[in-house]
C-alpha cells in the first residue's frame, strides 16, 4: 500500500507539473517571432528537468509494485507447496 500510496502522490506531482508546462507553452508561443527571455528558457529548462524526472520516479515506483507482487505470489506458491505436502496426519508443533 506504501508504494501505491507513493505512485499515486508522484502521479499527481506529474500532473501538477505538465499544467504548469502547458502555461509555459502558451507562453513561449508569445515569443515565437521574437526573442525568448532567458528566464523563461531556464523556466522551460528546468520544467523539462523536473518531469523526467518525475517521469522516472513513476517509472521507478512502478517497477517496485511489479517486483511486490512478483516476490508476494513466488512466496504464496512456496507456501502452498509446503502446505501440501505434509504427510497424512501431519499435526504442526505448537
Amino acid at each position: 500500500e506504501g508504494v501505491e500510496l507513493e505512485l499515486k502522490q508522484a502521479e499527481a506531482r506529474h500532473e501538477q507539473l505538465m499544467k504548469r508546462r502547458e502555461a509555459l507553452n502558451r507562453e513561449i508561443e508569445f515569443y515565437q517571432k521574437r526573442a525568448m527571455p532567458t528566464t523563461l528558457a531556464a523556466a522551460v529548462r528546468d520544467m523539462d528537468s523536473e518531469l523526467s524526472a518525475q517521469t522516472s520516479v513513476i517509472e521507478a515506483k512502478r517497477r517496485d509494485i511489479e517486483s511486490i507482487r512478483t516476490r508476494y505470489e513466488q512466496d504464496r506458491s512456496r507456501y502452498i507447496t509446503l502446505t501440501e505436502s505434509r504427510p497424512p496426519g501431519y499435526v504442526a508443533p505448537r
